[in-house]
C-alpha cells in the first residue's frame, strides 16, 4: 500500500517521521550529483496528494551526510517528520528536534514540545527529613 491509498483509508491526525531517502528543494543537498529532479518532483507530489507538510523543525538542518572528507562530502535533508492539518491543529506546539549525529549518518529526530524546548534543567533536591512527616506521607498517598 502506498500512501496516498494509506491517506484514503486515515482520519483525523496524521504524523510520517523518517528517512525519506529525498530532497524536496535544491538546498536540501550539498556536494555529490545533483538531484534527481524526477524523483523530487514524485516526493513533492505525494506530500501534496497527501495533504502533508514539515512539522516545525529546529537543529540540524541537513539530516544525512556520507561521513566523507574534503571533496567527497556530502549532505542531505533526508529525514523528516510530515505532518497533516488536523494534527497541527491538535497539537500546535510539537516540533521535531534534529540531533547531532555521532554513530550513524542520520541525525537523531525527538518530537518535542515548546516546554521541553525551552524548559532550563533544573537540580532535583529533596530532603529526606520531609519523608518522617505524616503529613508529607498523607500528601503523596493521594497522589
Amino acid at each position: 500500500m502506498d500512501l496516498c491509498q494509506l491517506k484514503q483509508s486515515l482520519a483525523g491526525p496524521w504524523l510520517l517521521s523518517g528517512d525519506f531517502n529525498c530532497c524536496m528543494e535544491a538546498n536540501e543537498k550539498l556536494g555529490g550529483n545533483d538531484l534527481d529532479w524526477e524523483a523530487v518532483n514524485d516526493f513533492r507530489h505525494c506530500v501534496s496528494l497527501c495533504e502533508l507538510q514539515d512539522m516545525k523543525y529546529r537543529g540540524c538542518f541537513y539530516t544525512w551526510d556520507n561521513k566523507q572528507y574534503e571533496g567527497d562530502r556530502i549532505w542531505c535533508k533526508l529525514d523528516r517528520t510530515l505532518v497533516n492539518a488536523d494534527w497541527i491543529s491538535k497539537w500546535p506546539i510539537l516540533e521535531t528536534e534534529f540531533l547531532t549525529s555521532n554513530v550513524s549518518d542520520h541525525s537523531p529526530a525527538l518530537i518535542r514540545s515548546d516546554a521541553q524546548l525551552h524548559r532550563s534543567i533544573g537540580n532535583f533536591k529533596f530532603l529526606n527529613l520531609c519523608s518522617y512527616s505524616n503529613v508529607f506521607k498523607e500528601e503523596v498517598e493521594k497522589i
